[in-house]
């Protein structure tokens, strides 16, 4: 089974020691340190005892992606699929919030995956717009989440003038399935898919290979 944790306290000097870009890795934490909502404390004396170990038979067997191979820099445009008049049909962030949490504050995904590439990757915002918002179909509840990823598409088409961009993320609402999934990502490609209810954490994640080339990520 899959569970998500946040991380609360000091915890960004314990992964720049770490390489989180080999993909195949596992990290203990007691059970102590995991407060309840799934919130992992990163403090003085969890810090000396969470551990790190790297799978290398899980890396080669399952096709887990390097970060550390994946370089350069991609202008990320982020498509907030919401309708803010449906209470089911929106999602929690707003433009401005999507923007500071991926791009500008203290430890948003840019910084993430900069850490994980071995800073390698770095991630800036799309031109001339980073976040846009379109408005999903009445019956979004329960659309897959590649159905209503290809609707966003097909109307950013209709909508909106060429925005430059070489990574395009879809932020949804919470109703739509995910199959089990926390988000989704072309492996390789130029898309990736949030569930709203993620799409703000600093998570530690890895992307496993499926059959159609996306990638279920997983969070530990």
């Amino acid at each position: 089974s899959e569970k998500t944790y946040r991380l609360a306290g000091d915890y960004e000097p314990f992964f720049e020691d770490v390489d989180i870009s080999h993909g195949g890795v596992r990290i203990r934490v007691p059970l102590w340190a995991v407060e309840r909502g799934n919130i992992i404390i990163f403090d003085q004396e969890s810090f000396n005892q969470i551990t790190v170990t790297y799978d290398l038979d899980r890396k080669l067997n399952t096709g887990v992606i390097n970060y550390s191979n994946v370089v350069g820099t991609k202008k990320i445009l982020i498509i907030r699929l919401s309708n803010d008049s449906v209470d089911a049909h929106k999602i929690s962030q707003t433009e401005d919030k999507l923007m500071n949490d991926f791009f500008w504050d203290s430890n948003n995904l840019k910084k993430v995956y900069w850490r994980c590439s071995r800073q390698k990757l770095e991630f800036i915002p799309a031109t001339p717009n980073a976040v846009i918002t379109i408005v999903p179909p009445s019956d979004v509840c329960g659309m897959k989440w590649r159905e209503a990823g290809d609707y966003a598409i097909d109307e950013l088409q209709n909508q909106f003038e060429y925005i430059d961009r070489s990574h395009t993320l879809i932020v949804m609402p919470n109703c739509v399935d995910f199959e089990g999934a926390a988000a989704w990502a072309e492996s390789p490609g130029s898309k990736s898919w949030y569930r709203s209810l993620y799409a703000s954490l600093p998570l530690v994640v890895s992307s496993l290979k499926t059959n159609d080339l996306t990638s279920k990520i997983l969070t530990y």
